[in-house]
């Protein structure tokens, strides 16, 4: 199987994926370099734009997987704070 990661309608096969997300890198690099017969600088090069994407630099956000959960998580509570205050202030003397 076959994923698209960094937009550019390049893919990776899953043991490059499992080698980036190991935080394997110069594994990713040799498999990559084997499978698409690159050089050392492009295979690299792919590597490190794929690592990017996978963060969320590319795009300038933080990537789901690292922060998404959490900025949720305190988004509910501060929603939830919220409704409790203003139930408080009108409902009760």
């Amino acid at each position: 199987m076959r994923h698209d990661i960094d937009n550019t309608e390049t893919e990776y096969s899953d043991a490059v994926l499992s080698a980036v997300t190991a935080g394997r890198k110069i594994t990713a690099i040799k498999l990559l370099r084997e499978e698409r017969g690159l050089g050392l600088k492009e295979a690299k090069q792919a590597i490190d734009r794929l690592e990017r994407a996978r963060r969320g630099d590319a795009a300038g956000h933080p990537a789901m997987r690292d922060h998404g959960g959490g900025i949720v998580v305190v988004r509910l509570v501060v929603a939830i704070i919220l409704v409790v205050v203003i139930y408080r202030f009108f409902f009760q003397t």
